[in-house]
């Protein structure tokens, strides 16, 4: 249901393999580059190469980093590497940002569609295949799906998902890495 009443028309067939805007591409931040950059001052040269490496394994066919290769970084704790602090990243406070963005608006029957599906592209292919396919799938919500505001609340989230991370947290995730 769109503001005012009227019934938005959305695109809600399969997206297959999403092919990502170049406008989307360039504004949405890339959690595996943040991380890249948040532990580069812990690294040496050859820690900084390993753990690209790692980051880039993550990624899907698109270039991006998708919660679906994840799946097997233990959670924070005692076996935490620095592939934790990315599916830290990625996690709810990333999903709930893009799903807020994409959906808005919507509510009932639709918001429930489209949160579905911008979660499995999210999962399988990452924010920016999701935000494009939001922003092709809803024609009639375009002037309100900027990326530039989704790329603000995706690094918002990052910005502060690091700030309860501590020096003994990054310590001890090199040092289990390095086991």
């Amino acid at each position: 249901m769109g503001i005012f009443g009227n019934k938005e028309q959305i695109n809600l067939s399969d997206p297959g393999e999403v092919a990502i805007a170049e406008h989307v591409a360039s504004v949405i931040p890339d959690a595996g580059e943040y991380l890249l950059n948040l532990l580069g001052d812990f690294c040496n040269e050859q820690m900084y190469a390993r753990l690209k490496v790692d980051v880039d394994s993550r990624r899907a066919p698109n270039g991006w980093v998708v919660p679906a290769k994840l799946t097997d970084v233990p959670p924070i704790g005692r076996k935490q590497t620095p592939m934790t602090f990315l599916n830290f990243f990625m996690g709810m406070r990333g999903t709930i940002a893009l799903t807020v963005w994409g959906t808005s608006a919507n509510r009932g029957k639709d918001y429930r569609a489209l949160a579905d599906v911008l979660s499995s592209i999210l999962h399988d292919q990452g924010h920016a295949a999701a935000a494009t396919w939001a922003i092709v799938a809803r024609p009639e919500a375009r002037p309100s799906l900027s990326p530039s505001h989704l790329a603000g609340a995706l690094l918002d989230g990052w910005r502060e998902d690091h700030q309860h991370l501590r020096n003994k947290d990054v310590i001890r995730a090199f040092r289990n890495w390095n086991k």
